[in-house]
């Protein structure tokens, strides 16, 4: 059984885990930002390649990358890119016992573009939080990280409102709760830990959907999988 033993979920700090030293917490936390702006650049960059939009299956890059054109009537790619417009922040990272696991806290903060066409949000909405769940084989692998979808917050005032809000749900109010139209539920599963909870890393999340694949690569009924880059 993997445990937390010291960490302490609720407090934005290095977690006090085995093997996971202070360097290694902000490598991971720089890591995981840095992919995140890489996704996200990466659909809005290739807009225009179908393949690269539907791919993004939970939502989670893609509302980044677009503005909407009154005049054309329709969503078209951000003219600028990514890094000159949003800043993406790893919050916090509660890892399993041996570090090889972890769930994840992101703040997305979107900068208001004065007096262009194209700016994508209203001051005091600027702050957005998101999960995902990060695996990887060795301690010193990259993390690959995978969207998790039962709750996000969108259009917060400010970065500690959004990452406190996000964080209420997951740490409170995730055991016993589903995800609706999700392979979760199409096999009959709760999920039965919050987060920081002792079992959390041992939960529905992170066991074997089928032979090949885990809970946590997927998204709904449609099964499509999640390929995001690492």
């Amino acid at each position: 059984m993997l445990t937390l033993l010291s960490c302490n979920p609720k407090q934005n700090k290095q977690p006090e885990c085995p093997l996971i030293t202070p360097e290694i917490y902000e490598r991971d936390k720089r890591q995981v930002a840095d992919c995140i702006m890489r996704n996200i650049e990466y659909i809005r960059a290739n807009h225009h390649v179908n393949s690269i939009v539907t791919s993004d299956v939970a939502n989670f890059y893609e509302p980044y990358t677009v503005f909407y054109n009154e005049t054309k009537e329709r969503y078209l790619p951000l003219p600028i890119s990514a890094y000159d417009y949003l800043k993406v922040t790893t919050d916090t990272i509660i890892y399993s016992d041996d570090g090889l696991k972890c769930f994840i806290f992101v703040v997305l903060e979107e900068k208001t573009i004065e007096g262009q066409e194209y700016s994508t949000v209203k001051k005091g909405e600027n702050f957005d939080a998101k999960s995902f769940v990060g695996v990887r084989e060795q301690l010193n692998d990259s993390i690959t990280i995978y969207p998790f979808v039962k709750y996000n917050v969108f259009g917060m005032a400010s970065y500690k409102s959004a990452v406190k809000t996000l964080k209420h749900f997951y740490f409170n109010r995730l055991k016993g709760d589903y995800l609706s139209a999700s392979v979760y539920m199409d096999a009959g599963r709760s999920f039965e830990k919050n987060v920081g909870e002792q079992g959390f890393f041992d939960s529905v999340i992170f066991q074997h959907y089928n032979d090949s694949t885990f809970f946590y690569q997927y998204n709904y009924f449609d099964l499509m999988q999640y390929h995001y880059m690492r």
